[in-house]
């Protein structure tokens, strides 16, 4: 305090400043004693403070004040101050303390009352409800099961089988209709050479309930929607009134059979039956002809159905898709070069090694060079099967090029020169990977890292043969020659295993495309960096269409106008086109209901934009179809005085580019009007063609009415878009 010292009287005393002591504003009294700071009763205050909790304080705070009422109130002519001394003595303080602790007891002793005895109400309750209530639910089984035992009695006298709910039945009816058609399927796949999935049988027979379900769901009602079929009910879905089972054996004979009757087939029925297509063909045919007009005749014209749509619909539903992608068809397949160690390699001949590291990498007996792509195609027929994922297709297809393109293991694998053709080895078997002749199917001896034979015949047989219109062709060629390359530009190693195919049907199944797969898989899961995944440059040339789209004629839409006349009477032009993007497979704005009506009566204003005018506007049908796009750089004219050579020429160069071409023919001796046809493929220096006016395949072996043949003089190409083009 600035080196003084207080002296004196502490209340005359002087600090800093020349203030006094007596100038502070006093403390009250009570605050006054209690709060001293020298000698050992300050020392003892502190301490016992401490001890006291704040809710103790808290408590003798608000008893002080509620005494100072009380005492005021009985005594009013006691002066507060002495009440308010008494109160904050150290008598009073006592009395509130020891008020304060027969209040606690009292509370304590209230509490554990209370709760003991609702405890012991609650016990005795509980007690009780399970006197009772185990006899109660004695009764209630009892009872109950005595209703079930009747119900089940009553719902056998209907014929629904021994079950006592409606629910308990279906589930029991549909587990032995799945038990019938499997045991039935056994019996026929073991006969037959080709397998059915039971699906294709069940959507046949429960097709009309279906449908209903889906009317009822349209309009609210969820009644019918849990399951879609009903076993017990199928007796009404046919004219002759057939149990399910009866119908399992009528749908299985016309299945493998060709019809529901007997019938005697040809040598080319027999090649057909030997690859299931003429099977699921004719099996369609037979659901168009016979079943489902007698089937489904009331359902169809409710909702108005046509007989095809309701076949095709089946076939779906069977996981049969006949057509090809998007169920319409097309497989192309080529030859492609590669740069490989700085060489470019091309044209690529495959010679298949026996399969395990005994056989010293030996030619398997027998085995014709393969070409690569078919190669690349059959791997992926033999290791994943028909899929129906196209990205996890065609990253296998991917995967599978790049492999085999960088295998080197000298005499059991790699790529060698013979006689200026570029030979690839490779064993046929899981050592290195497995190939399938998808033309003729497979077979093995069995046994680990066994040999796989293009013999479907030779040993225990492996695979059919994969249809000509099978989805998987054209997943396939979709990425011909389309390898995984580094940052350098390098063919990729990309080896794997199951686990690894595993993953890519998994990613595919999320949605990601086959690029996004190969990258994350093989940097995540191998540690291989892929940087883009680029085609070879690469010639393809499309197989023979197949599909329904190949049966359309002019004469079958004759009542649907282009503008002043019919598709009948000027429809050819129309209806080539419509095949061409039928069998290109890409999507239309009318999905399975394409065909040439629908598409001219929903978009005749866009397709002929000139009013009264029945000519066609080639760019037109891309403003309808997106992606299919009328390309003129590969479109050619004045071929009418060609060779025959040159004109093949011109055709299979823009076939190789990718064109979907429409020829015109007839349009020369003098005649006055055009005719058109879609061009098909070129073989054995044969144009093969579609034609929406007759049956003839080869142009210049058909002739027009007025007796001349047809040749070309010119063609008009479109081309398909692809997932990742630019255009």
């Amino acid at each position: 305090m600035n080196g003084k010292k207080i002296m004196g009287n502490a209340g005359k005393a002087t600090l800093p400043g020349g203030k006094k002591m007596s100038d502070f504003k006093k403390l009250p009294q009570a605050a006054n004693k209690n709060s001293q700071t020298s000698g050992s009763n300050g020392d003892n205050k502190e301490a016992e403070e401490k001890k006291n909790s704040k809710a103790d304080q808290l408590a003798k705070g608000v008893g002080s004040e509620a005494l100072k009422k009380g005492l005021k109130t009985a005594f009013p002519y006691i002066p507060q101050f002495v009440i308010n001394k008494l109160v904050d003595s150290k008598l009073g303080q006592e009395v509130i303390e020891k008020t304060l602790k027969k209040t606690k007891k009292k509370i304590i002793v209230v509490a554990i009352c209370f709760v003991g005895s609702a405890l012991l109400h609650l016990a005795m309750l509980a007690g009780f409800f399970a006197l009772i209530a185990a006899p109660i639910a004695w009764l209630t089984d009892t009872i109950e099961s005595v209703g079930d035992f009747f119900k089940s009695i009553w719902h056998w006298i209907e014929g629904k089988g021994f079950c006592p709910t409606e629910k308990k039945c279906q589930a029991e009816a549909e587990q032995d209709y799945y038990d019938t058609l499997k045991k039935k399927v056994k019996k026929y796949n073991k006969e037959f050479s080709c397998e059915i999935n039971e699906d294709l049988i069940t959507a046949t027979i429960f097709y009309g309930q279906m449908v209903d379900s889906k009317r009822d769901e349209a309009e609210g009602d969820d009644s019918g929607n849990d399951k879609f079929y009903d076993y017990l009910d199928v007796k009404s879905n046919t004219t002759d009134n057939q149990s399910a089972e009866g119908q399992i054996n009528t749908l299985l004979w016309a299945y493998f059979n060709g019809s529901a009757e007997d019938k005697e087939y040809t040598d080319e029925d027999m090649k057909a039956v030997e690859s299931c297509t003429f099977l699921q063909q004719s099996y369609r045919q037979y659901l168009i002809d016979t079943y489902i007009p007698g089937a489904y005749g009331d359902v169809l014209e409710q909702e108005n159905i046509t007989v095809e749509k309701a076949a095709d619909e089946i076939m779906e539903m069977g996981n049969l898709n006949l057509y090809g992608s998007n169920g319409l068809g097309g497989s192309c397949t080529g030859s492609c070069s590669y740069v490989i160690k700085n060489k470019t390699v091309s044209n690529i001949m495959v010679r298949l090694l026996q399969g395990t590291d005994m056989d010293h990498g030996e030619p398997i007996p027998g085995e014709d060079l393969v070409p690569f792509e078919k190669y690349i195609l059959g791997v992926v027929y033999a290791e994943i099967g028909n899929t129906k994922l196209e990205a996890y297709a065609q990253v296998e297809a991917i995967a599978a090029r790049s492999y085999v393109l960088t295998r080197n293991m000298g005499k059991y694998a790699g790529l060698e020169q013979e006689d200026g053709q570029w030979i690839l080895h490779i064993r046929n078997s899981t050592n290195d990977q497995v190939y399938c002749d998808p033309d003729k199917g497979c077979s093995k001896i069995g046994g680990e890292n066994s040999t796989t034979f293009s013999d479907p015949n030779k040993y225990n047989r492996y695979k059919g043969p994969l249809p000509e219109d099978s989805p998987l062709r054209t997943y396939v060629s979709e990425v011909v020659g389309q390898v995984a390359l580094n940052s350098k530009g390098e063919i990729v190693h990309t080896p794997y295993i199951n686990t690894d195919q595993n993953n890519w049907e998994n990613l595919a199944k999320q949605g990601l495309d086959y690029t996004e797969i190969l990258i994350k898989h093989y940097k995540e899961k191998r540690n291989i960096i892929i940087s883009t995944i680029e085609g070879g440059n690469c010639d393809s040339t499309c197989a023979a269409a197949s599909g329904p789209y190949t049966e359309w004629k002019q004469w079958n839409w004759p009542n649907v106008y282009i503008r002043t006349k019919t598709i009948k009477d000027v429809g050819c032009l129309f209806v080539s086109v419509c095949m061409q993007i039928a069998r290109s497979g890409v999507k239309t704005p009318l999905g399975d209901n394409f065909n040439p009506g629908t598409l001219m009566e929903n978009y005749r204003d866009i397709l002929y934009t000139s009013e009264g005018s029945n000519l066609w506007v080639w760019r037109n049908i891309t403003k309808v179809v997106p992606d299919f796009v009328y390309s003129s750089q590969y479109n050619h004219s004045g071929m009418a005085g060609m060779s025959n050579e040159k004109q093949i020429d011109l055709i299979q160069d823009g076939l190789n580019k990718g064109c979907y071409y429409i020829a015109e023919v007839k349009s020369y001796k003098g005649t006055n009007y055009s005719h058109y046809v879609a061009i098909d493929y070129i073989k054995d220096g044969k144009i093969y063609m579609i034609d929406p006016a007759s049956n003839c395949k080869v142009v210049n072996e058909c002739k027009a009415s007025e007796g001349f043949y047809y040749r070309i003089s010119s063609v008009a190409c479109y081309t398909a878009k692809k997932k990742g083009d630019g255009n």
